[in-house]
This record gives C-alpha cells, structure tokens and sequence, in this order.
C-alpha cells in the first residue's frame, strides 16, 4: 500500500533544505573571494550564510505545525524532515566551523579543524537517528527532547559567527571559542539530558491569561532591541543549551533529595524520556 506524500508541509521541509544549501554555497563563494557579490546590507558572507541556517530553523518549526494542524503527518514527512536538518543544522554549520577555523588560523593544524567539524557531524546524525528510532506516533504528548535538538546546537554555532561578524575584528571571543563551543555542542546532542519543545510550548492550543502576556512581552522585547540581534540570539541559543545540563542537575541533585516532589519529565529504565514523541525534531 503506497503510503501518501503531502504536498505542503513537504514543500516547506524541502525548503529547510535548501536555505542548508544555500549556506554552504555562500560560504563557498565568500572562501573563493567572491564575497564583495554576496554583501546584503553589511554582512559579509559567513554572516548572510548563518541567517540561512536560522531561515532554516524557522521552516523547521513550522513544517511539523502546518502538517499536525491539516492532520497531514506521515511517516514520510518526518524522515525527510530528519534528512533535511542533518544538512542544515549538521552538515551547514559544520561547514562554517570548519572554514572559520583555517581563516583564523584557531588550530596549529589544520587537521585538527577537520576532526572539530567531523565530529560535530556524526553527533548531529547520530542525534537524529536515536530520535527516529525513539519517536512514537503519538506526537500530543512531546514536550520534551532527549539530548541536545541538532537545531539549536547549529543555531548556536550561526550566532556565534553573526557576533564575530558584527565585531569586525580579526579574531573574537566567539570566534576563539568556536572549537570548544562545537565539541560540547557535539556532546550534548548525543547526551540523555531532557530539553524543552519550544515549539510545542510556545504554539500549545490552549494556555493561560498569564502565558499569553508573558509571550507577547517577550516578543515585544526582542522588537525593542532588534538592532541587537545576533546578541540575542547568542544569549537566547546559550540559554537553551544550557538549560538540559541544569535541568539534570538539578533533577539529580535537588528533586530526588526532596520528599513528595515528583520529576517531569519522567523517565523509563532505559534512561528515555518518556515524553519524547512525535514526528518532526525541530525546537
């Protein structure tokens, strides 16, 4: 029996692929000296290819959306949105990485850039096949990721170069820290450490009063202070990554030495978290 391929939430996943491609290719032309041909409104071309990676994450988001909303998920749709991301979210900001590190010479060697972006790579595949493998088709339930969203790990690596690039200086902090950054981003993808959907948080179907104010303040905010806002989303994607880490910690060190607080998200024998559902790996 053929099963269905839905047109729409396709076309948007096939577009996540191609703003992936599109970063890699720009990043290509500002390494061969073409950069001056790709300058948009100051930003050089490892800055304009970064913005693809986030125009990436935001088709990400909506694809899983638009399908649960027309009731048009299939099996289909979420390998290809898993084949997708593993080109923008691994393979694209791996590439950066990769190019960043010989221009600015962050290695001795050059091998060692390699084996950076090499690894960050199969973390990020490794990352969407445990997902695959572990989602369920119940997808009401997925509040939480197991392990770092390959999303936002490679939304943290294009942060990090907005920033270099708006500095305008030969070498930065971000870019210094760019390496280090890759590897525990590596590592926490393929981690147990339970992460928030935002998606699913943000775009609930039903909340309070008090949720939609603070969301609407929050957004306001970001309005307010857009000329700033490869900071931002530095600061934003930090946070995120961050907030798995602390969350086990905390649920190590503090919850299971308290009487009568239960844990949430919980979690089977196996380490799984048990919410961990759905079709689409987006945050």
């Amino acid at each position: 029996m053929r099963s269905r391929i839905w047109i729409l939430p396709s076309l948007v996943t096939l577009a996540n692929l191609v703003c992936g491609f599109a970063a890699i290719g720009i990043a290509t032309y500002g390494e061969l000296e073409l950069a001056e041909t790709l300058r948009w409104r100051g930003l050089d071309a490892f800055a304009l290819a970064s913005l693809f990676i986030l125009a990436a994450m935001v088709f990400d988001a909506v694809d899983g959306k638009i399908a649960r909303m027309a009731n048009l998920t299939s099996e289909f749709g979420a390998q290809l949105d898993s084949l997708c991301d593993m080109v923008s979210f691994g393979l694209a900001p791996a590439y950066l990485v990769f190019l960043t590190a010989l221009n600015k010479d962050l290695f001795q060697r050059d091998r060692y850039a390699w084996v950076c972006a090499a690894l960050f790579i199969i973390c990020a595949a490794l990352r969407l096949a445990r997902f695959n493998v572990q989602s369920k088709p119940d997808h009401k339930g997925h509040q939480y990721f197991q392990g770092l969203p390959t999303p936002a790990a490679g939304g943290l690596l294009a942060s990090m170069l907005l920033v270099d690039s708006s500095l305008g200086m030969p070498l930065t902090l971000p870019a210094a820290l760019l390496p280090f950054v890759t590897v525990i981003l590596a590592g926490l993808m393929v981690s147990y450490f339970p992460y928030i959907h935002l998606a699913n948080h943000l775009f609930k179907e039903r909340g309070s009063f008090r949720y939609l104010v603070v969301v609407v303040l929050v957004v306001l905010a970001f309005l307010a202070m857009a000329q700033y806002y490869e900071y931002i989303l530095l600061a934003g994607f930090g946070l995120y990554c961050l907030s798995g880490p602390a969350w086990g910690a905390y649920r190590r060190f503090v919850l299971h030495l308290t009487v009568g607080i239960t844990e949430a998200p919980s979690t089977d024998p196996d380490g799984e978290t048990s919410s961990d559902s759905g079709p689409d790996e987006g945050l």
